[in-house]
């Protein structure tokens, strides 16, 4: 990836400044930290985003022209920027498929993971450039000049809010640029034991675009980044002699807070020693899957690892058929505790020997198969490590060393279509093991609508046919309405094209017709289902991306979610509904202290449906939580879920959640939707007056609450134990529908509230069943034991 020519005039010639509200991340599954060459400074401790020195307008300059609007109409004074990315340098927010903390590179077309990431903002490549900036004047128009053709990313910023568009065109005119909110990023940058630190520098990188925003902190190690445009985005905080650390933030509510703690660079030094206790020159040394870094020990059987973190680390050391392992960790330091070493010695001894494995793969005509996909496991434990491996144009293969063990390995062609899976006991030593491939059947054709036009994105399933031991395989259409299924054996099979549901009314409309295996070209016409698209906004009307979209039966007592996905970078999705006729659709964006929901009836024809969501302006949401003589009630989790889904999912752990401090107070950032719930979850307490019996922690609020007050009950619980009329313990049974088991056959129910108590008590084992009633009155905070209950046939 090379370095942007206008970066480096830049530092020469001055950096163009705008004071541009920062901006957020893309979601990285944990905290990574790597150690990355300090910047330049930037001028000040303000929300800045650099900018490259401009240059002459290329013969082919064109422009783009609009208007700035914010809540009273036109704004003057805002700064518009215009960029965009730039092919084979810049890091784009499409995810990858391994985890959502990756981002794509550019020129490879790789993901870039976390760490890769952290180097590239820390040196200022990746970033999507601004090349051009204006200010609107008196009555909100702005013009952008000096624009090669394609499509632009338009950025405002201004004291009245902060507005995204996307994809716009050079030459056009009339575009307008509405303003939102935004939100401000603030924290803090501390080190190991909680001291500031002065100088951070904080950098937001918006993942969808790859615009870079950052400032310094202060003497008391304090950021502020903003308003920046709602979305998702990294944050990087890095300083000279610490490891770089980057955080996933997502931003919505007003204001966000995001602390981080950066940490000094281990290193680990170490020697390989033979089993004969002498040094082992050349020995390959690998640090786990957490750092794929390997090295080579030196004439001596030295080693190192430099710019290492707080993490538990397995070395690994190989050579001359043996291996060896040892454990290092280094612990971080705390407030007010001893620093931890920055360093630590091992030595790493070989001992136990190795296995290996090769041969050639070939064809059924005994053909050898180049490009081969070799896939390795071997299970130790609940533990399943993985070895791949390609074969040559000779179709050789090489897989180790590894440790001796029962392995399972699957081979597959380039194309899929021959394949092969194999058990083998590896011992010590080298193994030579050939493989013959064999033809996977499989069942390939277009879908397509009446009157001829493929059906893009229908699930199509590969069946047994009735009376058959049941077997299936799915997949989805692709471009062109193409399908390939894998099929499990040869011989006529089901195939069925629709959704996969047990429920009646999704399946109307399902196609299914026997097809001979192997088949090819086939030519499936179905009647295509309507389509429900749509796109969802904020209450300033800007997209929302990222957010779950749902499509539901409209029926009250359904819980049946047909079809769900998410919105794009613009807020727009596409659900498919089984069939004309009314439904629900749901969006819901929640990320730890904030969440908004919203939902709408829909109306679904023959050729689908239009629909627009909106969520509402988010407010915060206090509270305290007590029992029932008012005293606080420290650590009890409060969960915040939309009670549309809590409905359906009463028992799901919500994604929102806050935990009560000592005080007893909680606090969600931004909240909204038209009806919600709080599920309260702590070790001694339940809701005193909970709004539903089957959910003990469930409380019903109105979407008006802005100051709740929660109050809890001491647990109490009826206890019984089941016994058969023999006296043997009934270890399974089921208690007001609820399936329970336990091996003394002990009961406990949940005393919600004073009152009468009734319990429906069954089993069901085969020929034998039985069911017992009781009615009991039972006090809140008192727990009562019903003894023995037989339970006769």
């Amino acid at each position: 990836m090379r370095h942007r020519g206008w970066f480096g005039a830049a530092l020469v010639g001055g950096l163009l400044v705008a004071a541009f509200a920062g901006w957020h991340h893309s979601a990285m599954p944990h905290d990574v930290q790597v150690k990355v060459p300090t910047p330049p400074p930037v001028s000040s401790a303000r929300s800045v985003a650099l900018l490259p020195a401009l240059t002459a307008p290329p013969r082919a300059a064109l422009s783009i022209r609009g208007t700035v609007r914010g809540a009273r109409g036109p704004v003057a004074g805002a700064t518009v920027l215009a960029s965009r990315t730039v092919e084979g340098e810049s890091l784009t927010g499409l995810p990858c498929v391994e985890g959502l903390g990756r981002m794509r590179d550019e020129s490879t077309r790789d993901c870039v993971t976390s760490q890769r990431a952290e180097v590239l903002v820390a040196q200022r490549q990746g970033e999507a450039p601004v090349l051009a900036q204006a200010l609107s004047t008196q009555d909100g128009a702005f013009f952008l000049d000096g624009l090669e053709a394609g499509s632009y990313a338009l950025w405002v910023e201004s004291p009245e809010g902060v507005g995204l568009l996307r994809d716009v065109a050079v030459g056009r005119e009339g575009v307008e640029v509405v303003l939102g909110a935004g939100s401000r990023l603030s924290g803090s940058v501390t080190d190991e034991q909680q001291v500031p630190v002065e100088g951070a520098r904080v950098t937001a990188v918006f993942t969808a675009h790859s615009r870079f925003f950052e400032t310094l902190t202060d003497a008391q190690g304090r950021y502020l980044l903003g308003p920046l445009p709602r979305g998702e985005y990294v944050l990087v905080a890095s300083h000279q002699g610490t490891m770089s650390r980057a955080s996933p933030l997502r931003l919505h509510p007003p204001d966000v807070r995001q602390s981080l703690t950066l940490i000094a660079p281990r290193t680990l030094v170490g020697r390989v020693l033979t089993p004969e206790g002498e040094p082992a020159a050349g020995a390959e040394v690998s640090l786990g899957r957490k750092d794929d870094r390997r090295v080579l020990t030196d004439e001596r059987g030295h080693f190192s690892f430099e710019g290492l973190t707080t993490f538990s680390y397995v070395v690994t050391a190989h050579h001359g058929g043996f291996m060896g392992t040892e454990g290092v960790s280094f612990r971080p330091s705390h407030e007010n505790d001893t620093p931890s070493p920055l360093s630590k010695e091992i030595t790493v001894e070989l001992g136990t020997a190795l296995a290996e494995l090769e041969g050639v793969v070939r064809d059924e005509r005994g053909q050898p198969v180049a490009e081969a996909v070799i896939k390795l496991y071997v299970r130790s434990g609940c533990v399943v490590s993985r070895y791949l491996a390609k074969t040559d144009v000779q179709g050789a293969y090489h897989l180790g060393p590894m440790p001796p063990n029962q392995v399972s390995l699957s081979v597959s062609s380039p194309d899929g279509r021959l394949f092969a899976s194999h058990e083998e006991t590896l011992s010590e030593g080298k193994r030579t093991l050939d493989l013959t491939l064999e033809f996977v059947p499989r069942v390939e054709g277009i879908l397509v609508d009446a009157r001829g036009q493929p059906v893009e994105g229908e699930h199509l399933s590969l069946l047994t046919r009735p009376g058959e031991p049941e077997w299936s395989l799915s997949d989805k259409s692709g471009p062109g309405g193409r399908f390939s299924l894998r099929a499990f054996r040869s011989g006529p099979l089901l195939l069925r094209v629709g959704p996969d549901s047990d429920d009646d009314s999704s399946n109307q409309g399902v196609w299914s017709q026997e097809v001979p295996v192997p088949a090819a070209d086939l030519r499936v016409v179905i009647a295509r289902r309507p389509t429900v698209e749509g796109e969802l906004v904020d209450e300033s009307g800007q997209p929302v991306a990222q957010a779950l979209v749902s499509l539901w039966s409209s029926e009250a007592s359904s819980d049946q979610e047909l079809e769900s996905g998410t919105t794009d970078a613009r807020g727009r999705f596409s659900l498919v509904a089984p069939r004309p006729g009314r439904y629900r659709v749901s969006a819901e964006l929640e990320d730890n202290s904030f969440a908004h929901a919203t939902a709408r009836a829909v109306e679904v024809g023959p050729e689908g449906a239009q629909v627009r969501l909106r969520f509402e302006a988010g407010h915060s949401l206090s509270g305290i939580v007590v029992d029932l003589q008012g005293r606080p009630v420290p650590g009890a989790v409060v969960g915040f879920q939309s009670e549309h889904r809590s409905g359906r999912h009463p028992h799901q752990e919500p994604e929102v959640h806050a935990t009560t401090g000592p005080d007893g107070r909680f606090t969600f950032a931004s909240v909204s939707g038209d009806s919600v719930v709080l599920l309260v979850e702590t070790e001694d307490f339940l809701l005193a007056e909970p709004s539903r019996e089957d959910v003990p922690g469930w409380m019903r609020l109105e979407p008006s609450a802005r100051e709740v007050r929660v109050v809890l009950a001491r647990k109490a619980m009826l206890r019984a134990r089941l016994v058969r009329a023999d006296g043997s313990a009934v270890t399974d049974f089921t208690v007001n529908g609820e399936e329970m088991s336990d091996e003394q056959g002990l009961l406990e129910w949940p005393i919600v509230r004073t009152g009468s108590l009734t319990l429906e008590i069954s089993i069901d084992e085969g020929e034998r069943s039985a069911t017992v009633k009781r009615t009991v009155f039972v006090r809140q905070e008192v727990d009562q034991d019903l003894g023995v209950i037989t339970l006769r046939d």
